[in-house]
């Protein structure tokens, strides 16, 4: 549906993106939704005049989203060019009700996880809006963004949409100027990580519980938890009797990549349904940091496959398999140390290039 290369005829005029999102980072909250910065970064260029209408902007809460989404409507009504939507079904309602006048918009949504499929827990009618928007959302889109391969597959299976409505692009990639590899002797401590939200579904208790079974087997092990939310009271009463542990909580994403320099072993046993991507799965591998993850979602997307049988495991053995995921790991550690060269193409600057052909490539179709 869209070109790999942009019309060459084109070149000189610009394409005009308004990027349009709930989430972006502010001053009070610095770490909420850089991706959705990260991947406004990867468009600016001498190719796209990019226009942002970001909830933030407009305050918190329902005042905030309905100052949000009156300012983007009336934005958008004289709007001419691709009307980028990110977290779908709270962010495109401006853009559905502009598109009943204005039908110089060109549509592209861009879905993260939970925007298409519910969280744990969720009320029913809070699901069955948020699929109803997405449906519309759909079918007045000229392209579909997913944030991996498997997620685009379940986008067709859920909601009935061609593949080749939709593209792949990760979420604005791994910052590689932030995240790289640094030398790190851990001669006689393994040191291990987890990063993420503290909610049931990312699994910040079986992290501890797996510090606790590996500590138990007589590793000499230090690990870092890093994150906030409503399992975090629980977590650290679960490991006030264990050596070597700190907590942290959201960090810049300098900080966090210097954890993981400095660490050995990456955490993350997510069980969440809507987990598309993982990229800092990614982000950990590339700063040497190995990752043991639970198989689910996206990650055999995130984790070298001669490496996948080793360190992706299904949930019910994630707890009782780490000694002797450990014990492998210190008995064979250069091997797990190679093949960088992988995580290439999730680092930015190769989104970047992609991102902006497809949007070019958009704006190159006709209406």
């Amino acid at each position: 549906m869209v070109d790999k290369k942009p019309n060459q005829e084109r070149l000189g005029k610009k394409t005009n993106v308004a990027l349009v999102a709930n989430l972006y980072p502010t001053t009070e909250k610095p770490y909420f939704g850089t991706f959705i910065k990260h991947i406004e970064e990867c468009l600016k260029s001498e190719e796209i005049e990019l226009h942002r209408h970001v909830l933030p902007e407009y305050g918190k809460g329902l005042l905030g989203y309905l100052k949000f989404y009156f300012n983007t409507y009336i934005s958008l009504l004289k709007f001419n060019g691709i009307v980028y939507v990110h977290y779908v079904s709270h962010s495109v309602l401006p853009a559905l009700l502009a598109l009943i006048t204005n039908r110089k918009i060109k549509l592209v949504l861009n879905y993260h996880g939970s925007d298409a499929f519910p969280e744990l827990g969720e009320k029913k009618y809070k699901t069955i809006i948020k699929k109803s928007i997405c449906k519309i959302a759909n079918h007045n889109a000229k392209l579909i963004i997913a944030p991996s391969n498997w997620f685009k597959q379940k986008l067709t299976e859920t909601y009935g949409l061609e593949k080749n409505k939709i593209k792949v692009s990760y979420s604005g990639g791994v910052q590689e100027k932030i995240f790289k590899s640094k030398f790190k002797d851990n001669e006689n401590t393994i040191k291990c990580v987890f990063a993420g939200r503290m909610i049931k579904e990312k699994g910040a208790l079986v992290a501890a519980e797996c510090i606790i079974e590996a500590k138990k087997k007589g590793f000499e092990l230090e690990a870092t938890f890093i994150g906030s939310g409503p399992v975090r009271k629980q977590l650290q009463l679960s490991l006030q009797d264990v050596d070597g542990i700190k907590f942290c909580d959201q960090l810049s994403q300098h900080e966090l990549s210097k954890i993981f320099q400095e660490s050995d072993i990456f955490l993350f046993p997510s069980s969440r349904k809507g987990e598309s991507l993982g990229l800092v799965v990614a982000e950990a591998a590339i700063c040497g940091c190995l990752p043991y993850v639970v198989k689910n979602g996206a990650v055999e997307e995130m984790i070298i496959e001669s490496l996948q049988y080793q360190c992706i495991v299904p949930l019910e053995n994630y707890i009782a398999n780490f000694p002797s995921f450990l014990k492998n790991y210190v008995d064979n550690k250069e091997k797990f140390l190679t093949n960088m060269s992988f995580y290439e193409k999730f680092k930015s600057k190769h989104i970047s290039i992609d991102l902006k052909n497809i949007m070019v490539g958009v704006d190159n179709e006709k209406s």
